[in-house]
């Protein structure tokens, strides 16, 4: 992953770029969200793609560590993308409690 995170900085900035970051930011969450979110938050340009960037790496991190995804959506300063966040992460919660009460995952 670094060699093309590497690759892709190095392009010039703009929404090209940028919707490649947010792809490997989407792989890298996987595995170290608070990575992934790193990668989108400091290199991209604050719009929609890097809005919806975020929201994919807060549902995978909210279904691997629910706490450490509202943690991070705590952070982010007033406005409608902090709620937009909050409401994924609490969707994730609700959705994986469904779940649990329907013994669908123990």
């Amino acid at each position: 992953m670094n060699a093309a995170t590497a690759w892709v900085l190095a392009k010039p900035e703009g929404g090209a770029r940028d919707g490649v970051l947010g792809r490997i930011a989407f792989v890298l969450a996987e595995n170290d969200p608070r990575a992934a979110a790193n990668l989108a938050v400091k290199n991209m340009a604050p719009g929609e793609i890097q809005t919806e960037a975020v929201m994919s790496i807060i549902h995978r991190w909210a279904m691997q560590d629910w706490e450490g995804a509202r943690a991070w959506v705590d952070q982010f300063p007033e406005g409608a993308v902090r709620q937009r966040a909050q409401e994924e992460v609490s969707g994730v919660r609700d959705h994986s409690e469904a779940l649990k009460q329907a013994n669908v995952v123990k």
